[in-house]
């Protein structure tokens, strides 16, 4: 029925374009956002039973955590910095304009034409229809789920794109809905560089770089997201497998559970190494929990935690000694 409730709310969205062959660091006080992402195990992925899905942001800032930090859910909505959500499989593409809550930087608007005039989203002079970041969000869930039960997010520089969609989704309360379809995301930027050690020099990455190089086009298109995951399609059929696709990827359960958990983690700074405190949070280990663990458990407690056996028998965070002595001695001190 919620499925059904969807697919019926996107039908109607004018802002959507959503048809075969159509053209188209965070705020501490999201740890209290309720998921179930650290009691659910990543899936093993096969090639036969996952979807790929090119996907791109385009945004009122490049900088990857452009005012992340300042992203509240209050009485006017959830502030973000996403202007534009595409996507493509196979024959099936997605796109969606986004109602912009903040100004956009005259740098990103020279590039990719999009302002927000007043409240109103314009690309290049001309003004769009929008939906709210969470009416975006939700179509776009309901993209992935008509694709598979499985979907691969793949992008060029997914480090930028998948941590603004990640806080997207946070801010929206949505991480288990996505959970439910999205496997993760795969960066070909990184495969690039790997596949093409011959390329040197500035931009010599960049899509259209690429394009006009490997497929020989040279277009002023680039920066609209829905050409952007048309060329990057193409450049992945010509340039590697699916099969690299799936085994680069990085899991959305972990990165989820990383987002939701870091803020939280970084009063123990002082106390363990920067690679420790990520190993928590992408565990799902909140500052909170380490603290409650200690209250009811004390030494012990916190020992079992860290050093419980995962399925590879590889400890959950460390079985060091003096690392997990590091942190039972600084909530003894507390």
């Amino acid at each position: 029925m919620k499925r059904k409730a969807l697919r019926t709310k996107n039908a109607s969205s004018e802002g959507v374009q959503y048809e075969s062959n159509c053209e188209m660091e965070i705020d501490p006080g999201f740890n209290n956002i309720s998921s179930n992402l650290t009691s659910l195990n990543n899936v093993t992925l096969c090639v036969d039973k996952c979807s790929i899905v090119y996907f791109d942001l385009e945004t009122s800032g490049f900088q990857k955590n452009a005012n992340i930090v300042q992203w509240r859910i209050s009485g006017s909505g959830v502030r973000h910095n996403i202007l534009q959500i595409a996507a493509k499989s196979e024959n099936t593409t997605f796109n969606v304009y986004v109602t912009p809550t903040k100004p956009v930087d005259v740098s990103a608007s020279k590039i990719t034409g999009l302002q927000n005039i007043d409240g109103c989203l314009f690309v290049h002079g001309k003004e769009v229809h929008t939906l709210s970041i969470t009416e975006a969000l939700v179509s776009f869930l309901q993209f992935l789920i008509s694709i598979s039960p499985h979907c691969l997010l793949v992008a060029h520089n997914a480090r930028f794109d998948s941590s603004h969609l990640i806080h997207a989704i946070i801010t929206t309360n949505m991480v288990d809905e996505f959970s439910n379809v999205l496997i993760g995301f795969t960066d070909t930027l990184n495969l690039f560089k790997r596949n093409l050690p011959e390329r040197k020099g500035r931009d010599m990455f960049k899509l259209e770089s690429l394009a006009q190089d490997i497929l020989q086009i040279n277009s002023e298109k680039f920066h609209d997201a829905t050409y952007d995951v048309e060329i990057l399609n193409k450049l992945v059929t010509t340039l590697t497998t699916k099969q690299v696709l799936i085994d680069n990827h990085k899991s959305y359960i972990d990165l989820a559970r990383k987002a939701i958990t870091l803020p939280s983690l970084r009063i123990l700074k002082n106390t363990v190494s920067n690679a420790t405190i990520q190993k928590l949070a992408t565990s799902g280990i909140s500052y909170d929990k380490l603290s409650k663990v200690y209250e009811e458990f004390g030494h012990e407690g916190i020992t079992d935690l860290l050093s419980k056996k995962k399925l590879d028998n590889k400890p959950l965070i460390t079985n060091s000694k003096k690392i997990i002595h590091k942190i039972i001695n600084y909530f003894n001190s507390k």
